[in-house]
Formats: structure tokens, sequence, C-alpha cells
């Protein structure tokens, strides 16, 4: 016996119901660890890792539909345009590695060279 029209396109239904909320579970868990984890972030800019050894390799992040951050400067005079990042479905990402110790101010700006936000990232010698 075959199921009807009707009973598949419900269980169609039920399954992209079920995939969205999963989905969003995912973002939310992510978003709460991050934050629980000590890495500076935001649900529109993240930046993670904000401590570790040189080399380090920070992954800065900004939420697709923020139009207002055009640049990010590394904090040691180097800086990216937003459309240097790579996007995917809800985040642009681009990956920085601070090769030298020490404390850096990373800093989201806007199109007028404004701070949108920023972050304190500290790198430290290998042992």
């Amino acid at each position: 016996m075959q199921p009807s029209r009707g009973s598949v396109l419900i269980v169609v239904l039920i399954t992209v119901l079920l995939a969205g909320a999963v989905v969003w579970w995912v973002d939310e868990q992510q978003t709460a660890s991050i934050k629980a984890g000590g890495n500076q972030s935001s649900r529109d800019l993240l930046v993670e890792p904000v401590t570790g050894v040189a080399p380090l390799s920070v992954a800065f992040s900004i939420r697709r539909d923020i139009g207002t951050v055009q640049t990010i400067e590394y904090g040691n005079g180097l800086s990216a345009n937003v459309s240097d990042f790579i996007c995917g479905f809800q985040y642009c990402v681009r990956r920085y590695i601070y090769d030298m110790p020490g404390s850096y101010t990373a800093t989201y700006k806007d199109a007028s060279g404004n701070s949108v936000r920023s972050f304190t990232i500290t790198i430290t010698a290998k042992p």
C-alpha cells in the first residue's frame, strides 16, 4: 500500500520544520558557547579566539545583513575591507594571523571611519 499524497506532504512539512528548528538551535548553542568561552562577541560581530600563542589565527566574522561595518583594523597598523571577507549563508569571515606576541585592539569601523566595536586580542610567546 502506498501512502497518500497528503500524508507525504505532511511528512515533508514536518521534516522541513524540524530541520529549521535544529539549525536555529545549533546557531544559538554556538553563540552561547562562544560567549561562555571567553571569546569576545555579539550576535552581529564575532572575534575568536581572543587569546593564544603566536602565531595565532583569529577569525573575524560579521553577519551578512549588517551594512554599517566596512573595515576591520587588526590593531597593528593593518586592516581589511569587508568586501575581502568570505561570505557564507549567515556570516562573512576573514582570518588573520597574529605572528608577534602582544596585546592588540582590533576594531570594526563604518564607512566614515567611526568605531563600531572593538575587541582586545592577547597573543603570548611560545613557552
